[in-house]
């Protein structure tokens, strides 16, 4: 399995924002980030998900995929479950 992610995004400008600054109210650029999951024996293959995760959902979607036995944490689901969840991002 290959995982490829962010723990942040990164602004260049968008909305007059440039880095990561926490001092700033969460625009797209800076809370959605890059997630790309290639399963194993082409599983999966071409599926694309639409819903919102957030990166603590990793741990659970690796524990059902891979059958580790995880007990994640609380609001935490695998990936490609699309049941509704709240998100949340905070700012100062």
């Amino acid at each position: 399995m290959i995982v490829i992610m962010s723990d942040h995004g990164e602004a260049f400008g968008e909305e007059g924002v440039f880095s990561h600054r926490w001092n700033v109210d969460p625009i797209d650029s800076l809370i959605r980030v890059p997630l790309a999951i290639k399963y194993p024996n082409g599983r999966h293959s071409g599926q694309q998900y639409g819903h919102l995760v957030q990166n603590a959902d990793l741990l659970a979607t690796l524990g059902s995929k891979l059958g580790w036995n995880t007990e994640p944490h609380d609001r935490t689901y695998p990936m490609t479950d699309d049941s509704h969840r709240r998100v949340v991002s905070k700012s100062n």
